[in-house]
């Protein structure tokens, strides 16, 4: 459409076979027509959405704990000191069993970005 190039992602669900004895089981992928390879079709309409990226949740102390631990973060006996070691210090607050990084925070990883060091990642 007017030079552009569209794509779409989904399954195409050709037999419910085990979906249709097991009613514990919802499919949640989104489905989409049957298309041939190449295949072209006209939109009955199209409809332009205007949004705003929107960052991700603050992380809960769980994924805290898992991407200290995947990136070799501390040990299993001092992850809890680091914890709260950036709470103390006010890199961080916890509400809610959430992390947010304060405005100190923020301003340390910005300056370990500005001189090339990556220790703000992840």
């Amino acid at each position: 459409i007017a030079g552009e190039i569209f794509s779409c992602k989904g399954l195409v669900v050709r037999e419910l076979n085990w979906l249709e004895v097991y009613p514990y089981e919802k499919s949640t992928t989104k489905n989409i027509p049957e298309f041939a390879l190449g295949e072209t079709f006209t939109p009955d309409e199209i409809l332009m959405c205007e949004s705003k990226t929107e960052p991700p949740e603050p992380l809960p102390e769980s994924e805290l704990i898992t991407l200290m631990d995947k990136n070799g973060i501390g040990t299993d006996a001092t992850i809890a000191q680091h914890i709260q070691k950036i709470q103390q210090r006010q890199y961080a607050v916890k509400e809610n069993d959430r992390f947010y990084p304060t405005a100190l925070g923020l301003s340390l990883c910005a300056s370990y970005d500005r001189i090339g060091v990556p220790l703000s990642n992840p």
